[in-house]
């Protein structure tokens, strides 16, 4: 039986300390000083990582490796909680939910999801609107935008004026039930908005990532060739669903029958799926485990 070497688990090194950071900023308060506080931890780490990597033969790194990785697990648990603490931004002083909005500037930052005349995305609050003036703001919340006429389309990255009447995620009122608000908060969001499409206004410009952007529709473009070659229209979402992580057009049938027959997990991205693509890679790329160069 062969025996693991300790190099062989190198992600399980730096996985612990990532795990450690993102516990420790679970505990601590989402104030600003502590993420400023850990970024800049994790800046002073990389440039000392980086300075012995230029230096390594120069100073005999080599004979210090211990030391050096000890800096790349401090670096790795510092960048976790810096993450973890951004991601939370409920209690810093630009966040919305501090202010007292008439109205919100949001921009769409995920792919809107329409369900009957119901449109879902997450939006990121750009601005504020307090006596007249616009009030350079933060925090994301959930938008649910109740559609008037389906032909008007929203994308990724449009800014929208939306009324500043806000509430709080609601936690789950049953035993066992799924932690939707838990699950939200994780990702940063914190409050929803259920509006009518009369009552918002589209802004001029776009604020958006261009590589999300074009990722996204690239995404679309495959979807609408699933749609287009796959005459069974269940097949087809199911397809999108496993192959493009793509759940928008699948059905509560569908839903419903993967539910009961306990094999919902199969229509997320998982260990199986990673492991699959990793095995595919792989055997295509058999030649470059000839040379050491082309190994690394």
């Amino acid at each position: 039986m062969k025996l693991i070497q300790k190099e062989e688990l190198v992600f399980v090194r730096l996985l612990l300390p990532l795990i450690l950071g993102i516990v420790s900023a679970m505990v601590l308060p989402p104030v600003s000083f502590a993420i400023q506080a850990a970024f800049l931890m994790s800046l002073l780490l990389f440039l000392g990582i980086w300075f012995c990597v230029i230096l390594y033969n120069e100073f005999k790194i080599y004979l210090h490796r211990g030391k050096l990785g000890s800096l790349v697990q401090l670096f790795i648990f510092f960048i976790g909680m810096a993450l973890t603490l951004n991601k939370n931004q409920l209690d810093t002083p630009s966040h919305f939910s501090i202010f007292k909005n008439e109205a919100l500037i949001v921009s769409i930052n995920s792919e809107p999801k329409l369900n009957g005349d119901i449109l879902r995305f997450e939006g990121s609050v750009e601005q504020g609107l307090i006596h007249n003036s616009f009030i350079p703001q933060s925090g994301s919340l959930l938008v649910a935008l109740k559609l008037q006429d389906s032909s008007h389309q929203y994308y990724y990255g449009d800014e929208l004026l939306l009324p500043g009447s806000y509430k709080e995620i609601e936690p789950p009122y049953n035993p066992y039930e799924f932690d939707y608000k838990s699950f939200l908060a994780n990702k940063g969001i914190f409050h929803q908005v259920f509006t009518d499409e009369s009552q918002i206004s589209v802004l001029p410009g776009r604020h958006s990532n261009i590589i999300i952007e074009q990722a996204l529709a690239f995404r679309k473009n495959l979807v609408e060739k699933f749609d287009r070659y796959i005459n069974d229209k269940e097949a087809a979402s199911v397809a999108s669903t496993l192959i493009l992580g793509y759940k928008a057009e699948l059905s509560p049938q569908v839903l419903s029958t993967y539910s009961k027959t306990g094999t919902m997990h199969v229509l997320s991205v998982s260990g199986m799926h990673v492991a699959i693509v990793f095995i595919i890679l792989g055997r295509l790329l058999w030649f470059m485990d000839r040379s050491k160069n082309l190994r690394i």
